[in-house]
């Protein structure tokens, strides 16, 4: 699986196209990072996940329409990790429940102290392989 890029910065959502084989399990980890304003400069942090509860990906056509595929730290599809760390994991048969194609996600945060916060969107493009 691939995206546009390995390093972005999570100050606010932002867009990341995920390009993904629908006939292999996904195993996809992406560190996450942003930039703050110094004395001397930019400086780059890792994203701190340790203040929130849960994450949600939901796969859509379009957006707004109806969710054809979750992800959710409750059953361990998202992985928040630690030093800016986040991993999305579904099997092989999960992914095959859509056809190859384009689709829209957005991954939101959660917590019990915060707004759902808006983290990450853009196209959730799967593809086969001939092969398995």
């Amino acid at each position: 699986m691939a995206g546009i890029n390995n390093e972005t910065s999570y100050r606010e959502d932002t867009l990341y196209n995920l390009l993904v084989n629908r006939n292999r399990t996904l195993n996809f980890t992406k560190k996450c990072v942003f930039f703050s304003a110094t004395t001397t400069g930019f400086t780059e942090f890792n994203f701190d996940f340790s203040i929130y509860t849960g994450a949600t990906m939901e796969v859509r056509r379009t957006f707004g329409s109806t969710v054809l595929l979750t992800f959710s730290t409750l059953d361990g599809s998202i992985i928040l990790g630690a030093n800016g760390e986040f991993s999305l994991v579904k099997s092989a048969d999960d992914l095959k429940t859509l056809r190859a194609g384009e689709y829209q996600y957005d991954i939101y945060l959660s917590s019990n102290s915060k707004p759902k916060r808006a983290f990450l969107y853009g196209k959730f493009t799967l593809y086969d392989y001939i092969t398995e």
